[in-house]
């Protein structure tokens, strides 16, 4: 299995009627979630890309979520990766520097 889209999240600040929250965004499908402020900003981003993964069904055994921050705090971006996709993370498993 190959999954060919992201998830990227991104802050959305309070308004006059809503706390904060958090979008989750993939070509398929987006959610936002409220924003948790007993977790942390990564914790609240993984949250609401682990929720859309569930919605559109996207999770099953044996397959991860990885993220990162994009630049500039503008939020993250996940991928979703299972065995067959597992040569694309050798580098990082071994704790080598890619260059």
């Amino acid at each position: 299995m190959r999954f060919n889209q992201t998830i990227i999240t991104r802050y959305l600040g309070p308004t006059n009627t809503q706390g904060p929250r958090i979008k989750a965004t993939a070509n398929a499908a987006s959610i936002v979630v409220k924003y948790d402020s007993g977790f942390s900003r990564d914790m609240n981003d993984s949250l609401a890309a682990f929720k859309l993964a569930s919605k559109l069904d996207w999770l099953s055994e044996g397959v991860q979520l990885h993220g990162g921050s994009l630049p500039n705090n503008k939020g993250h971006v996940f991928v979703l990766c299972d065995e067959s996709s597992r040569s694309l993370f050798t580098p990082c498993d071994k704790k080598e520097t890619i260059t």
